[in-house]
């Protein structure tokens, strides 16, 4: 019998926060809040988080990724 586990990151898209100035391409565009978690997985299929939230805004022009500021969360 064989038994496939691992681990899978899945992203979740929270909406938009609004318009930035990216400071890697220099556009101005409506700016993505994106979340991030590792799951245990069991044939494929995520079973339970093995990790807690990771979240932070990505700029949709060059995908340039930047954490959020705790004062902000």
């Amino acid at each position: 019998m064989i038994i496939l586990f691992g681990t899978k990151t899945i992203y979740k898209d929270m909406g938009i926060v609004g318009n930035y100035e990216c400071s890697r391409c220099h556009n101005v565009s409506e700016w993505k809040f994106m979340e991030y978690r590792n799951w245990f997985t069991l044939f494929f299929i995520p079973v339970f988080p093995i990790s807690r939230k990771h979240e932070y805004l990505q700029c949709p022009i060059c995908n340039q990724a930047y954490t959020v500021p705790d004062d902000v969360k």
